[in-house]
């Protein structure tokens, strides 16, 4: 079993290097959305969906990191924040899963995960056992997103914890 797991990280680690290779991320390059083709950030960022979307969040988790190193200025950028925190949620690592989501909030505050990532981490607090810090984003999500699908579950997870 050992040299079986040995041989799968090989593996992976050359995978990993043929794909850094070919988005173009050289040896002393610094690192920049400008230096680099959309055609290979693309490609990064969708190795990292395609892993989500197998449930391999620790795949998803190297390939979202890799991408946020490389391409911070990215518009997909909160994004693949957002796709670590879920993917850190699914791991059951909820500290993670609060610091991705929160970071999105703060970095991408107006953006597309907004919304989500404020739910999410409402229900992050709640599942690491922090009631009082969870119901103060879903409030958060009632008030400022009302009568999205967002509320309504902020509003029933709300109710469930005050049961």
């Amino acid at each position: 079993m050992g040299a079986r797991k040995s041989f799968s990280s090989i593996l992976l680690f050359a995978a990993v290097l043929i794909q850094l290779a070919t988005v173009g991320l050289a040896y002393g390059r610094e690192l920049s959305a400008s230096s680099y083709s959309q055609e290979g950030m693309q490609r990064v960022y969708d190795r990292g969906a395609e892993a989500f979307k197998r449930k391999d969040y620790k795949e998803a988790l190297f390939w979202f990191d890799i991408f946020l190193d490389a391409f911070p200025e990215s518009e997909s950028a909160d994004d693949a924040l957002y796709w670590k925190g879920e993917a850190s949620f699914n791991l059951k690592d909820y500290a993670a899963a609060a610091a991705a989501f929160a970071a999105v909030l703060e970095r991408y505050p107006r953006g597309n995960k907004a919304q989500a990532a404020m739910l999410k981490l409402g229900l992050t607090y709640l599942e690491m056992g922090d009631g009082a810090e969870g119901a103060k984003y879903l409030k958060r999500v009632i008030s400022a997103y009302p009568n999205t699908e967002a509320a309504k579950l902020a509003e029933k997870r709300l109710k469930d914890a005050n049961k």
